[in-house]
Formats: C-alpha cells, structure tokens, sequence
C-alpha cells in the first residue's frame, strides 16, 4: 500500500514500497492526485505492467538527440552521419521540448524544414482509405490496436 504524506512545501508525496519492485516516489500538488497516481501504479504492479518512467520524464528529446549525434553518428559512414544530422536537427526542431515519456505515435507527421505545409497525419495524405479500413491499412504488429484484426479466426 502507498503511504501519502503533506511536505513541507505544501505539497503530497506518494511512496510506493512493494517487495519485488523498486520504491517509487512522486510528488503532487494535491492529495487526491496522489492517491490516484499510487492507486494505478500499484495496479500496474499487481499485474506485473509497470513500467518506471522517471528517467523518460525526465529527458527531453533535445538531449537525447544531441547525445545520439555526439556518440552515436561518428560511428557510422560519412553519407549516413550527414543524413542523421539533418534528421536530428529536424526532429529537434519540431519535438525538442517533448519528454521522451510524451512521445506517443498520436503526435503528427512532421513537416520538412522552411515547409509551410500542414502538419496532417500520413495516412490521410498517401492513403486516403485508410480511416475508412483500419483493419486493413495498419501494418500487421498494429493491427487490433484500433480495429479489428484478420488475422484472428472466430
């Protein structure tokens, strides 16, 4: 069971202690924000879920680019190195103040550098079908994420 308590700047803090599974520790400004957050985590927990995103929190995408290109992309041939920049700076651009934790595949295809063109999903620009049948534009890993899937026999 969690424990919440008030700190002494005026906010509540949940603990999380549960054998087999590292403590986890989350401040909030109100006490019922807390209760649910521990609620669902110890949830996740029970059904062996639970994913500690602290760390994703975190980082922001910005940092982790830079990181991807200082370490990373001067390992690989020159023609590739060049394209990973032009890729990262982009991404920076448009995603650099995400977290990694709020990435979701929900965020909108980007648009190319000095584009001033809308920023509208991909399937809706090379697929115009597609929102019509799901079940058979997604690849095969996502289907039943959204639709029905074929590939299961009634």
């Amino acid at each position: 069971m969690a424990t919440i308590h008030k700190t002494p700047s005026a906010t509540w803090k949940a603990v999380i202690r549960k054998r087999g599974w590292p403590s986890v520790i989350k401040t909030f400004r109100t006490k019922r924000d807390a209760k649910d957050w521990a609620r669902r985590t110890e949830d996740e927990m029970v059904r062996g879920v639970y994913i500690d995103r602290a760390a994703s929190e975190r980082i922001l995408v910005k940092k982790a680019l830079e990181r991807y290109v200082a370490e990373v992309t001067p390992t690989k041939r020159r023609s590739t190195a060049r394209r990973e920049k032009a890729a990262s700076a982009n991404l920076e651009d448009v995603l650099g103040d995400y977290s990694l934790a709020a990435l979701t595949p929900d965020i909108p295809r980007l648009p190319r550098r000095g584009s001033p063109a809308p920023v509208l999903p991909r399937c809706h620009t090379t697929q115009p079908n597609a929102a019509r049948r799901p079940d058979r534009a997604a690849p095969a890993p996502w289907r039943g994420c959204g639709g029905p899937d074929r590939s299961i026999r009634r």
